[in-house]
């Protein structure tokens, strides 16, 4: 077959892929997805053994995900938290098969070139639907290049990427993930005493955004 570019490429090996796991598997209710250049963390398995029965009692969630794309080494420290993201984080992550024959029938065609993630993050596609993420992410991407990005903009992306080396770590609150006990909390948190909200019109990057003496 001939593709127009690498992004047709690779989706189509991604879309051949999953429906080979699921045809050959047709017990299983659900598929993780690990590309080869990925090193998983020592409780990779147990990170999605916690989570992924959140899928099957949320029908808000379409994936859970091992990777935190914000997940910087100066700002993720705290390995048992997780969150829940308007995205398709990747690089390692858990679909169901319910999800997986939705998608599958609509899947974007080889014929034109698109990047397959990109394409499953369309809110058509997502239908409102949210992903569960990791503070600290359970894969590091260890390639030194890639389709869309190479080298030295690849290690200056991935390099500074926190990944967690423990063991057995047992997830915080995990129930509260589900979409109407999280947003419980996160109303919680906006409607506390320690929330102070700014009246301006400045910009948020502007030096005088946050009043003087503002802790």
């Amino acid at each position: 077959m001939k593709f127009p570019g690498m992004g047709a490429r690779i989706s189509h090996h991604y879309r051949f892929s999953l429906h080979a796991i699921f045809s050959s598997f047709p017990m299983a209710s659900r598929a993780i997805i690990l590309e080869e250049d990925l090193l998983a963390a020592p409780d990779f398995f147990s990170y999605f053994n916690q989570t992924s029965w959140l899928l099957d009692v949320d029908p808000s969630l379409f994936c859970i995900s091992a990777w935190n794309d914000l997940g910087a080494l100066h700002i993720s420290h705290h390995p048992h938290r997780l969150y829940r993201v308007e995205t398709h984080a990747g690089y390692g992550w858990m679909l169901t098969r319910q999800f997986f024959d939705e998608i599958y029938p609509v899947w974007k065609s080889s014929t034109e070139e698109h990047d397959w993630d990109v394409w499953l993050r369309d809110a058509k596609i997502r239908g409102g639907r949210e992903c569960i993420i990791p503070d600290v992410s359970r894969t590091f991407h260890n390639s030194a290049s890639g389709a869309h990005i190479k080298t030295l903009l690849a290690q200056a992306h991935f390099v500074g990427h926190a990944v967690t080396s423990q063991a057995d770590i047992v997830l915080h609150r995990v129930d509260r993930m589900i979409q109407e006990k999280y947003e419980e909390d996160l109303y919680g948190i906006l409607e506390s005493d320690n929330i102070y909200y700014l009246n301006t019109t400045l910009h948020p990057c502007s030096r005088n955004f946050l009043p003087r003496n503002f802790t």
